[in-house]
């Protein structure tokens, strides 16, 4: 009996003792496996994709300050994020903008990074070099030819040999069309830091057509009124060499020189005339203009 005892009594120590060890293994999940676990989960979802909730801070008094820590952290990981983010559209908001004007020139621009490759151009160098012609990438100067092509090397040489910030070269014919070059080097606060360079192309092919057009209408008028000054000249002389008694060749040269005076005076009022209207498109196209920018 004493015995049996014994036994019921060694096994309902054995049962408390596996109860305490269970609720042991139970509350040391509890406060230790389980945030580890949490913690272990969390930072690899951190690793792989940048992102991850906080944790609880909970469970063992040793392990507290450590979740802590891991949730300041993973809150300064979150600020500079946003921070990058907050960067990085204004960044693309500028970057918008500066491309919108861009666009809107009616110049030809590229930009060139330091080894003389295409890395953007506007709409109008687009339509100059053709839909068909790779450019992102590629290198600037084969894409042209000619004296383009020459203007284009021998100023980027000038830019890099002499330090210069910008190289002009006028009137360069290319594709039956003329081109003002202007090539910029791209500034930068650090001396050692090469950006590139800008090339703008001007179309000037309606200015040197106007200036044409101009110096032959200027010609034209010349000898329009050299004639009649010439005849007007040439009566006004005789007429002082005859006397009273030629009244017939008096008469003739007098009716010769009225009629040259009169040609004369319808030439000059075409020319005033020609001037006003000309005036008159200036000053409607200066309204238009002011117009426009109070509007």
């Amino acid at each position: 009996a004493s015995w049996a005892t014994a036994l019921a009594a060694a096994g309902a120590s054995l049962i408390a003792l596996l109860g305490i060890a269970h609720w042991t293994l139970r509350r040391l999940q509890a406060q230790l496996l389980a945030p580890l676990h949490a913690a272990t989960s969390a930072m690899e979802n951190l690793r792989a994709s940048g992102q991850a909730q906080r944790l609880e801070e909970r469970g063992a008094a040793l392990l507290q300050p450590l979740l802590r820590r891991f949730n300041l952290a993973l809150l300064a990981v979150e600020q500079r994020d946003q921070a990058s983010k907050a960067s990085l559209m204004t960044v693309e908001a500028a970057f918008d903008r500066v491309h919108a004007v861009l666009q809107s020139l009616r110049e030809c621009v590229l930009v060139v990074d330091p080894r003389g490759r295409v890395v953007l151009l506007n709409r109008m160098a687009r339509q100059m070099l053709g839909a068909n012609t790779r450019t992102e990438g590629s290198e600037l100067l084969p894409l042209f030819g000619g004296d383009l092509q020459q203007a284009l090397r021998e100023g980027m040489a000038r830019i890099e040999a002499g330090g210069l910030s910008e190289v002009r070269a006028a009137d360069i014919a290319h594709q039956g069309r003329i081109y003002d070059l202007t090539i910029v080097q791209v500034q930068s606060h650090r001396p050692d830091q090469d950006y590139g360079k800008v090339i703008v192309l001007a179309d000037v092919t309606r200015n040197h057509e106007i200036n044409r057009l101009k110096d032959e209408l200027l010609s034209s008028i010349s000898h329009e009124l050299r004639t009649p000054l010439t005849n007007m000249c040439s009566s006004s002389e005789i007429l002082t060499s005859l006397t009273a008694a030629d009244e017939e060749a008096w008469r003739e040269f007098a009716t010769m020189l009225h009629g040259e005076s009169h040609r004369l005076k319808a030439l000059v009022d075409d020319v005033m005339e020609y001037s006003q209207l000309e005036t008159q498109k200036v000053d409607r196209k200066s309204t238009r203009l002011n117009s426009s920018h109070a509007n």
